[in-house]
């Protein structure tokens, strides 16, 4: 068997956020599906849904503290459009 790296406290918040995101932006009725993929060298984690989506133009600011989509904004969702690991409480 090779060597497993466990998720990091950071780690596992990012997970937790990007999952809640992806449930809470995705409509009733919508699709949600988390996938692993996996080779010898390393794991991806695959988010796909039917929400609403974060414009091409703004995914470079995702990680941005406090950042909100235009698309959530314009939409008055309620809670973050992207949480930041980096802006939880710990």
């Amino acid at each position: 068997m090779g060597e497993c790296a466990l998720l990091t406290s950071a780690d596992r918040r990012a997970l937790a956020y990007l999952l809640r995101n992806a449930v809470n932006f995705t409509p009733d009725g919508g699709r949600l599906e988390v996938r692993l993929e996996a080779d010898d060298h390393a794991a991806t984690l695959v988010v796909t849904d039917t929400g609403m989506g974060i414009p091409e133009s703004e995914q470079g600011r995702l990680f941005t503290r406090f950042f909100r989509s235009t698309t959530a904004t314009e939409q008055a969702v309620q809670g973050p459009a992207w949480a930041s690991p980096s802006s939880s409480p710990s």
